[in-house]
């Protein structure tokens, strides 16, 4: 990933010198397995609220990604916020 030089940043051509470039925004990890389990929900990081029950919501979905980087080294990822359900409509003049 290339980023833009950035006033104070080599090859901005300002002359001062600033600390470390900034950490690359992404992560790269190969799928060895992945499941989910289900959790309190950590305020500020996870929905505590459920706008379509209308209620306050007491364990929240966490999917785990486990696999291992481009470096090699092994990775268990916890991904919150992910809801990984669908709604189908049902109509009660279905046979």
């Amino acid at each position: 990933m290339r980023r833009a030089a950035t006033p104070g940043s080599p090859g901005s051509g300002s002359g001062r010198e600033e600390g470390p470039p900034a950490p690359a925004l992404e992560f790269a990890i190969r799928l060895v397995t992945i499941d989910y389990y289900l959790a309190k929900p950590v305020p500020g990081l996870d929905a505590t609220h459920s706008a379509f029950v209308g209620a306050p919501v007491d364990r929240v979905p966490i999917v785990r990604i486990f696999g291992e980087t481009p470096g090699g080294q092994k990775a268990c990822l916890h991904l919150h916020r992910a809801f990984p359900y669908f709604y189908v409509p049902y109509d009660d003049d279905l046979p």
